[in-house]
């Protein structure tokens, strides 16, 4: 509060030396001169903070991916893996993706088999792609809501573990940056 009443002194003094121009000599001119300077420096500096922060933190979306992952035993051959992205809003302002209106893919759901690396030197494995389904749907996300896509894909009963990747495309980036989740499942239990 006091910050704003020294301002508004500084403003009546600049005011005053408007009016009579030859209020104390050059030296209370040149004070001035110097007082409305910092008045147009704060009101500068207030505005571009504002709109900086508008800009950066009100209109970008925020958002997180989770993976709820289970699987249903259908015969002694396959299973059922069910995959659910959640996509929630943590942001201020709505996601929205158009789905086949735009060039770009809202997003897709990758399902990967571990695979042992065929080179003769190499001590590692290699992630090999099962199924990767593109997002095509349009979703619209509401700040602090949630909305799910679900996949239903038939595995072979032989695979004993995949890893899951989920992605959404942020339609406001001109680049491929978004959001995404991925997590290893392991098929518990499965049929013999």
């Amino acid at each position: 509060m006091n910050i704003i009443t020294g301002l508004w002194g500084k403003i009546r003094l600049f005011i005053c030396w408007l009016i009579d121009i030859s209020y104390d000599g050059t030296k209370k001119t040149l004070e001035l001169l110097f007082l409305a300077c910092q008045i147009g420096a704060l009101l500068a500096a207030g505005l571009w903070s504002y709109y900086e922060y508008w800009q950066q933190r009100m209109g970008t979306p925020h958002a997180e991916v989770q993976l709820d992952i289970s699987h249903i035993p259908i015969t002694q051959h396959k299973n059922l893996l069910r995959v659910e992205a959640k996509l929630v809003n943590k942001g201020k302002s709505k996601l929205s993706f158009d789905g086949e209106k735009t060039s770009k893919e809202n997003g897709y759901i990758q399902v990967q088999k571990v695979s042992e690396c065929t080179e003769k030197k190499c001590n590692s494995f290699v992630w090999e792609q099962i199924l990767r389904e593109k997002i095509l749907d349009p979703i619209e996300v509401e700040p602090d809501e949630t909305e799910f896509v679900g996949k239903e894909i038939l595995i072979p009963s032989d695979i004993k573990y995949v890893r899951i990747y989920a992605y959404f495309g942020n339609k406001n980036n001109e680049k491929t940056i978004g959001w995404s989740k991925s997590d290893v499942y392991h098929f518990q239990n499965p049929i013999k």
